[in-house]
């Protein structure tokens, strides 16, 4: 009932046409179909706030009726869909003409979705390659993908839709070419082997370890298979990270006020309605960093810790607000009303900055006659190659606590970041204290890759100039 646009079974319900019951205490009961119009918005359906799911109704198979569905995602097992779709035709009576087509996708927009135009075009039609050529160029007008859409891999996602939909194909043609009589030719080698299932096999693992000499010091860990500090606290749930830590008296709650504009001049931030809010206790902004304090950067001072001018990116950090417990200061960063006056250019991709001639600076590496070698080459090969950047996926979520000792501006930040030494420079110089003033203590890390060495600090240091007020 969330509605998620990359639910894997909502596409399936959809092209097999369920019927849903609802039922509320005012209304009783009434039925719903998860048609095209189901959706209303992202997360949102046309079942009423005070309406539960009684029971679905799935409808038969009919005679001549055929039913996949497809999913691609990072993993094999256990993980949320890139793309996922359920598909199905049913023919006339003992042929391969279309009578009906449903197609349902999800992924591939903030709601899941049917190719309304590809499914109606293709009725009436031959199940051969003229309707497989149709469909892969109808279905990407379809199913439009904006280069900023939520989840990039825009090319790729598209590329899945036409995949699923080839498979689905050539799946329905091997069925239909062992059923009627009339010839249809039958699969290739190759397109035998693309619809071929994956067969997964149980992973078995084995582990070894050297033996080490009788001789060698027990103090001696070298080539010993010892057991990881943490393994068994982690294995046991005992592990204690930043959201364990026992509450202190007087703890508050910290929560960010984030851009909604990439690009634009900031005319007014108004807190107002955020402090009259029952145990919201502060807010912080640029205008509490003065001068140079408020700049910040992992390389160079060249971010802000809040926007005081302008914003550069959508969440980009322009405020903070404290309250006394969680759900307030999230509630309370909604209220603050920020008024803002969009700017030109926009950049978002490479392409953008091109155009605009949006650069860094001139970075030249040069190493032998480049382009002696070019001619001296039998062939030359050009291209562009586009490369997405990885998504950090650590379980723990970057979380910090901030402690004022009460002495000489001392602060202990208990962080979950791979940069303590950074952390604690740039928390220093935010709050204009040198940096044997703060103490940053790691104890684990549930999870980095890198996401926690830099970008930490773009929430640790707001926290820590609320706490030292």
């Amino acid at each position: 009932m969330t509605g998620s646009p990359i639910s894997d079974i909502n596409p399936l319900l959809m092209a097999a046409g369920a019927t849903l019951t609802l039922i509320s205490k005012e209304k009783g009961e009434r039925q719903v179909s998860m048609d095209h119009a189901f959706f209303t918005g992202y997360r949102q359906t046309v079942i009423e706030q005070d309406e539960i799911l009684l029971n679905i109704h799935m409808p038969f198979t009919v005679k001549d009726e055929y039913f996949f569905g497809y999913k691609q995602s990072r993993r094999r097992e256990d993980d949320i869909a890139i793309v996922n779709a359920g598909m199905k035709v049913v023919f006339e009576r003992e042929s391969n003409i279309v009578k009906q087509l449903d197609l349902a996708f999800g992924g591939m927009a903030s709601t899941t979705v049917m190719a309304r135009s590809t499914m109606k075009d293709l009725v009436g039609r031959t199940w051969d390659a003229s309707l497989l050529d149709y469909a892969t160029s109808q279905l990407l007008k379809d199913l439009p993908l904006s280069p900023s859409a939520p989840g990039g891999m825009i090319e790729y996602r598209q590329m899945l839709v036409l995949s699923f939909f080839f498979k689905f194909y050539l799946s329905v043609r091997k069925c239909l070419g062992e059923k009627l009589s009339d010839p249809i030719p039958p699969l290739t080698q190759d397109e035998e082997r693309a619809i071929q299932g994956y067969n997964y096999r149980s992973p078995k693992s084995t582990q070894l370890f050297q033996k080490v000499p009788s001789t060698q010091s027990s103090l001696d860990p070298i080539g010993r298979p010892l057991v990881h500090a943490s393994a068994l606290k982690h294995a046991t749930g005992e592990a204690v990270f930043i959201d364990d830590m026992p509450h202190l008296e007087n703890e508050l709650h910290a929560a960010l006020v984030l851009s909604t504009r990439p690009h634009a001049k900031i005319i007014s931030v108004d807190e107002t309605k955020a402090l009259e809010m029952p145990d919201v206790v502060g807010f912080f902004s640029a205008k509490d960093l003065p001068g140079d304090r408020n700049l910040t950067g992992a390389v160079e001072f060249d971010e802000e810790v809040f926007a005081r001018e302008k914003v550069v990116c959508m969440g980009q950090v322009l405020g903070l607000i404290v309250a006394k417990n969680r759900s307030t200061a999230q509630k309370a960063t909604k209220l603050v009303n920020i008024e803002y006056e969009d700017m030109k250019p926009l950049v978002i991709t490479i392409q953008d900055a091109i155009r605009e001639e949006s650069y860094f600076g001139q970075w030249t590496v040069s190493k032998g006659d480049a382009e002696k070698i070019f001619q001296n080459s039998v062939h030359v090969l050009e291209g562009e190659v586009y490369m997405g950047g990885q998504e950090h996926f650590y379980l723990e979520p970057n979380a910090h606590l901030a402690v004022p000792v009460g002495e000489d501006n001392e602060m202990i930040v208990y962080s979950s970041c791979q940069n303590p030494k950074g952390t604690q420079s740039l928390v220093a110089k935010a709050l204009g204290v040198p940096n044997n003033r703060i103490s940053c203590k790691v104890k684990r890390i549930g999870g980095g890759f890198g996401g926690k060495e830099s970008r930490t600090t773009c929430i640790s240091v707001p926290v820590c100039v609320a706490a030292s007020v």
